[in-house]
């Protein structure tokens, strides 16, 4: 079994729903994954809060997605 992991970070002032919609997380994934065969695919979402440049607090999303597969013969 091999693992690959997927991340993106997503800016928190967008709804994070309008930025997944718009992600190419997803289509990452799928062209990894056609010739592969899937054990299983984790998926995770993590809010944290940084500072920008100005010093303001500002809310960051990061996605990630773990897939374990194997190499198809």
């Amino acid at each position: 079994m091999k693992v690959k992991l997927f991340t993106e970070l997503l800016n928190g002032n967008v709804p994070l729903k309008v930025q997944i919609e718009n992600s190419e997380l997803e289509s990452e994934i799928n062209e990894f994954i056609k010739d592969k065969r899937v054990i299983d695919i984790k998926y995770q979402s993590t809010l944290t809060t940084i500072l920008n440049r100005h010093g303001h607090k500002e809310p960051q999303y990061e996605c990630s997605a773990l897939v374990m597969y194997e190499e198809e013969n």
